[in-house]
């Protein structure tokens, strides 16, 4: 079982926000060499 204790969920929504932002840069930097990419394919 999961307890939900206020430091835990402190702890994972302070993960889950360096997480989104950790994904949404590397998808940024994905899709920006796709299309920097693009032309010479």
């Amino acid at each position: 079982m999961f307890l939900h204790t206020p430091s835990s969920a402190r702890l994972i929504s302070r993960r889950g926000k360096y997480g989104l932002m950790l994904r949404v840069s590397t998808i940024g930097a994905y899709s920006a060499n796709n299309c920097a990419n693009m032309p010479l394919h």
